[in-house]
């Protein structure tokens, strides 16, 4: 994985609205351009992009979509269990 790629959609695909929207086709997009990457991150098996700077933002913006979209699943299910 090309970090440049992710840095590219993130900051110039994207508008810092963008960041924070609850968009489901956004989310899509992100699962589909980057889900592969965001796999092998929750393997742990992007150690290759923690040798430069660039590379560990890369590994944080593919990772940060997931635990923002887990959270508001927790949320949404916590909140119909009451």
């Amino acid at each position: 994985m090309n970090p440049q790629s992710i840095l590219h959609f993130w900051f110039t695909e994207l508008t810092p609205k963008d960041h924070c929207a609850k968009d489901a086709a956004l989310d899509e997009a992100i699962r589909t351009r980057f889900g592969a990457t965001l796999e092998a991150a929750a393997r742990c098996e992007l150690f290759a992009l923690r040798t430069t700077p660039e590379g560990r933002l890369a590994e944080i913006l593919v990772l940060r979509p997931a635990c923002y979209l887990q959270a508001r699943t927790e949320k949404s299910s916590k909140m119909w269990k009451r």
